[in-house]
C-alpha cells in the first residue's frame, strides 16, 4: 500500500499525458507476473479528459465479478429454453438448478474472498450464485490491489474517478475474476428514462396543457392553420388511462393474475404506497401492497463529488409502479431500489434474478453504451443469461435520446436495451381513438419543425 501512496504523491505533480505514461511503465514489470482485466477502464479515461490524480483516502465499493462454470453452455441453453423452435423451450430452471450447474465453486469464491481480505479490504457480501465478491476499501487499498493509478476525469458535466488504464490480478486469479464493477464511476451517468428535470422534486402528476383531448383527434384546432397543409391538427391527448392503452394494445382480458413483477430503481419514494393508492382509486382499479426490498451487500455511502439524486428517482420509481399496476391491477409488485445511484443497479438485478423473486423485471433507466467499460457489460450479461435460464423476461425502456446521434455524433443504442438477453420496450407514440381503437404509433425522432408565422422550417436534429 506504501508503494501505492508514493506513486500518486509522485504523479501530482505531473501532466495529463505524464501521469497516464508514468503509470504504465512502473506498473509493467507488476503486470508480468499478473493477469490483465481487459476493458475495465471506461473509454472517457483519457489524457485529454484529465483533471488531477484521485484522492488516495476515497471510498471505493467494488463487486469483483467471476464468471459461470462452462458460460458458453449457460447462454446456449438460456437461448435454447427461449427459443419457440427449440426442443428445449419453456424447459426453465429454478435458481437452485441453475446454480448447481454454472455457479462459480465455492473454492474460487474463497480464494477471491481471501485475497481482499489480505490487500485489507472488507469483504461485505456474496450471493448465493456466487457471480461477485462485494467489499469495500480505499483508493489507496485498490491501487495496490488492482496494480493500477487512478485519476479524476471530465466527462458530461461531472468529475468522475476512473483507474488510469485496465487493472489486473494475481495470476493465480486470472480464470477466476471476469471484472470489478465500481472502480470507476461510470454509473454515475445513468439515465432516467422520464421526460424531466432530474433535480426537481417530484410534481402532482404528469399533465398535458388545455386544449387536450380525451383520444386521439377529439378536439381540432379548428382555429389554427395547418402549415403541414390538409385538415386540421388534433390537440394532444391529456393523457391515457389504463383502459385505453390495453384496448389500444388489445390486451383489454388481460389483468396480470398469477404474475410477480419487479421494478428496479434507485432509492425508494416515501410516499409510493399512498400514491398508489390515491392513483388507483382516480381510475377505479383496486390498489395493491407494494413489497420493497434493498439488495443485500449495498449501501447508501455518499461519494465524494458526486451528486446525490433521490428526488428525481422518485417520479421515475412513482411513474414505473403505476404503469405496471395500470396495464396488470391483478399482479404483484416487488419494488427493489438500490441505495444509491452509483453502481448497485447491478446488485438489485443479481438479487431479484438469484432469488427468483419475479417471473418479469422491468427497468426504466439506461446508459449511453458508449461510455460504458466493457468489464460493466459482460458481469450484467451474465446475470441476463441466468434470468432468461429461468423463465424470467428482463425488459428495458429504449430510452429517451432517441438514437443518441445528437450525443455522439452517430446512431447507437442505449444499453442494456441493446442487450440479447433483454426485450427493449418504448421510444414511441401512440395514437388511440374513440372506443380505445389503435389509430397509429410513430418513433420518437430526432428533428423538430419551426413555425413561425407561415413558414415551417427544419430546425437540427436534437434528442426527442
Amino acid at each position: 500500500m506504501r508503494n501505492g501512496i508514493l506513486l500518486v504523491f509522485v504523479l501530482a505533480a505531473c501532466s495529463a499525458n505524464d501521469f497516464t505514461e508514468s503509470t504504465r511503465t512502473t506498473n509493467s514489470n507488476e503486470l508480468s507476473t499478473r493477469a490483465t482485466l481487459t476493458g475495465n477502464a471506461p473509454p472517457w479515461a483519457k489524457s485529454s479528459n484529465f483533471k488531477a490524480p484521485a484522492s488516495n483516502a476515497d471510498w471505493v465499493g467494488v463487486r469483483v465479478y467471476l464468471d459461470w462454470q462452462n458460460p458458453d453452455e449457460a447462454a446456449s441453453l438460456a437461448a435454447a429454453v427461449s427459443d419457440p423452435s427449440s426442443a428445449q423451450y419453456g424447459q426453465f430452471l429454478t435458481p437452485q438448478q441453475f446454480r448447481q450447474r454454472f455457479a462459480p465453486a465455492q473454492a474460487s469464491v474463497q480464494a477471491v474472498q481471501q485475497w481482499l481480505t489480505s490487500q485489507g479490504f472488507n469483504v461485505v457480501y456474496t450471493p448465493q450464485n456466487n457471480l461477485y465478491v462485494s467489499a469495500e476499501g480505499t483508493v489507496a487499498q485498490a491501487s495496490a490491489a488492482l496494480g493500477v493509478s487512478f485519476a479524476t476525469y471530465a466527462v458530461e458535466g461531472l468529475t468522475l474517478r476512473a483507474p488510469t488504464s485496465d487493472p489486473s490480478v494475481p495470476a493465480s486469479l486470472g480464470g477466476i475474476v471476469s471484472s470489478v464493477v465500481g472502480l470507476d464511476q461510470t454509473a454515475q451517468l445513468v439515465h432516467l428514462h422520464i421526460a424531466k428535470d432530474p433535480d426537481a422534486p417530484p410534481t402532482p402528476g404528469f399533465r398535458n396543457a388545455q386544449p387536450c383531448g380525451a383520444y386521439w383527434g377529439e378536439k381540432l384546432a379548428t382555429n389554427l392553420p395547418n402549415p403541414y397543409g390538409g385538415g386540421a391538427l388534433p390537440f394532444a391527448p391529456c393523457g391515457y388511462t389504463p383502459d385505453q392503452v390495453k384496448g389500444g394494445y388489445g390486451i383489454s382480458g388481460y389483468d396480470g393474475s398469477g404474475q410477480t413483477v419487479a421494478i428496479i430503481d434507485a432509492y425508494a419514494s416515501p410516499t409510493i404506497q399512498q400514491d398508489l393508492d390515491q392513483w388507483s382509486a382516480n381510475r377505479g382499479l383496486p390498489s395493491t401492497k407494494i413489497t420493497q426490498v434493498v439488495a443485500p451487500g449495498t449501501y447508501h455511502h455518499p461519494e465524494a463529488g458526486l451528486k446525490q439524486d433521490p428526488q428525481g428517482w422518485y417520479g421515475e420509481e412513482t411513474l414505473d409502479v403505476e404503469a405496471v399496476h395500470g396495464m396488470a391491477p391483478g399482479a404483484k409488485i416487488v419494488y427493489v431500489g438500490a441505495p444509491n445511484n452509483f453502481q448497485d443497479l447491478d446488485a438489485a438485478m443479481v438479487h431479484v434474478v438469484d432469488r427468483g423473486l419475479a417471473q418479469i423485471v422491468t427497468n426504466s433507466y439506461g446508459f449511453n453504451t458508449e461510455l460504458l467499460p466493457s468489464g460493466f457489460i459482460k458481469p450484467f450479461e451474465s446475470i441476463l443469461i441466468q434470468a432468461a435460464a429461468q423463465g424470467i423476461g428482463v425488459y428495458f425502456s429504449s430510452g429517451d435520446n432517441s438514437d443518441e446521434s445528437v450525443v455522439q455524433g452517430y446512431i447507437t443504442t442505449d444499453w442494456p436495451a441493446s442487450s440479447p438477453w433483454v426485450t427493449a420496450v418504448g421510444g414511441t407514440s401512440i395514437a388511440i381513438g374513440a372506443n380505445n381503437t389503435y389509430l397509429f404509433e410513430t418513433g420518437w425522432g430526432t428533428r423538430r419543425s419551426r413555425w413561425t408565422d407561415a413558414l415551417v422550417t427544419s430546425a437540427t436534429a436534437r434528442p426527442a
